[in-house]
Formats: structure tokens, sequence, C-alpha cells
């Protein structure tokens, strides 16, 4: 293994970027698509997506629920 910032093995590397972590985002950036760079911020979407679709089927199915008591009561 050798000192500073001189690549040598993997472990050098592997020692570098979690010193540096500029250099990093920098690898990550020249060796991963931008599609996969973009997943994190899509998946935030979709989860935020699917809690608002979550939250407004529970609305409906109480209203539903409320409505077939109602019924059930009259009946």
């Amino acid at each position: 293994m050798t000192t500073g910032n001189s690549v040598d093995t993997i472990e050098d590397l592997m020692r570098i970027l979690d010193e540096k972590p500029e250099w990093l985002v920098a690898l990550r950036s020249r060796v991963l698509t931008q599609e996969l760079l973009d997943l994190p911020e899509k998946l935030a979407q979709l989860a935020a997506t699917f809690a608002d679709f979550a939250a407004a089927t529970t609305a409906a199915l109480d209203e539903l629920r409320e409505g077939h008591s109602k019924l059930e009561e009259r009946l």
C-alpha cells in the first residue's frame, strides 16, 4: 500500500474514495449512466405518488364503508 493519492491497489482506491467524497461523486458520474444517477430522485417521486394514491384509496374505501352502512340501516 502506498501513501498519499497514489493508487496501486483496489484498497488504495477505496481508501481514497472514503477520504475524498468529492472523488466518489466524480467517479460515479463517470461510471454510472444518467438513468442510474436519477434513480434515487425517481424512487422518491414514486414513493410520494404511492403515498398519495394510498391515502386517496383509503379515503374512498372509508366513504364506501360509510355509504354501505347507511344503506344497510335503511334496508
